[in-house]
């Protein structure tokens, strides 16, 4: 879709700016067939995203700036968590990036988990690392913006308490900061406060946390 709008540039006919996260090597390989050039990452995009890295702080511009741990037993354990840190900081060297999309297959937020969950903390990562310069040649930029879709269920029907009410006050705090919000919210939701559309309006509750400013968190 954001080739056909002309959102993308391809280099010469190869995505090689666009990554993407499935489930294992077979997936990768089938969806790079469509998107010829793209940097896959096979495996699960939390597990990977919220693995503790002590040597991520000095991570600059490429791989050989990290090295990993060699006191530790070569075992199968060890084997595949040089594996992942390995994909996490391939990962990290691609941000930042104009248009990112999470396409999620469950909920949100998941019950007996508190907040605010490992899916949420993979996402403040993830706006962290967006906080990298992008780096073209000698200069660096810092991006004032970027594009983000998310695409989740709405619930689960017993959507945590602790959940909600952390949802709540980063909403209000969203309009309480951006005057052009409040005004947004009360034309689509009728409401122009987070307690009353978290009580009376849940869907569009969960909705609108998918609206603006999602670095929020």
């Amino acid at each position: 879709m954001l080739d056909v709008e002309k959102v993308i540039r391809p280099s010469n006919d190869r995505f090689d700016t666009v990554c993407f996260f499935d489930v294992n090597e077979e997936y990768v390989n089938e969806t790079q067939k469509s998107i010829p050039g793209a940097i896959g990452f096979p495996g699960d995009f939390v597990d990977i995203v919220c693995a503790d890295d002590p040597e991520e702080g000095n991570l600059i511009d490429d791989l050989a700036a990290l090295t990993s741990a060699t006191d530790a037993q070569d075992t199968l354990a060890t084997q595949k968590r040089q594996a992942r840190l390995a994909k996490r900081r391939q990962f990290i060297l691609q941000f930042p990036f104009d248009v990112i999309n999470f396409d999620l297959e469950g909920f949100l937020f998941q019950p007996n988990t508190p907040p605010p969950g490992r899916l949420m903390r993979a996402f403040r990562k993830v706006f962290e690392w967006q906080r990298r310069p992008l780096r073209i040649g000698t200069s660096e930029f810092m991006l004032d913006g970027f594009s983000l879709m998310l695409t989740t269920q709405i619930g689960p029907p017993n959507f945590p308490q602790d959940h909600r009410d952390e949802l709540r006050r980063y909403l209000e705090e969203n309009l309480d900061n951006d005057a052009e919000l409040r005004p947004l919210l009360l034309n689509r939701t009728g409401v122009d406060n987070a307690a009353t559309l978290s009580a009376n309006h849940f869907e569009d509750f969960s909705g609108s946390q998918r609206r603006k400013h999602w670095p929020m968190f």
